[in-house]
């Protein structure tokens, strides 16, 4: 099973924590802590409270990153925290999706997969 990381605690963390929560109860991984900058307890919500100094030293596969500011500037956080053991970065919304498979996800992660299509919009509006 895949140890994951909840990484931040705000509103994104309260908006999504049931997903998660569920998510591991049906086995897609094993949530080992959670961190954010304001840690304030030992645990939340039955998850112990790692501080970012010492995640290096669990066995962290993926990390579920429920904060706001951009994924580009929490990756280079992220990189710089985990040095070698680079986790999946997973977003919580992904987690919602019907029959999610965590194996799956991965997979299409690693094959960096491009969707080419004759009539694509874009994701653009009308």
């Amino acid at each position: 099973m895949r140890n994951a990381l909840i990484y931040g605690m705000g509103r994104v963390y309260e908006q999504y924590i049931l997903a998660i929560k569920w998510q591991e109860r049906r086995g897609m991984f094993k949530v080992v802590g959670v961190t954010s900058n304001d840690q304030y307890a030992d645990f939340i919500d039955g998850y112990q409270c790692i501080n970012k100094k010492d995640i290096d030293k669990y066995n962290i596969d993926i990390c579920i990153v429920c904060t706001i500011p951009s994924i580009e500037e929490i990756k280079k956080e992220l990189l710089l925290l985990f040095g070698e053991q680079k986790p999946y970065i997973i977003l919580p919304k992904a987690l919602l999706q019907p029959d999610f498979d965590i194996d799956k996800y991965i997979c299409l992660i690693d094959k960096r997969v491009s969707i080419i299509s004759s009539n694509c919009w874009g994701g653009g509006g009308i």
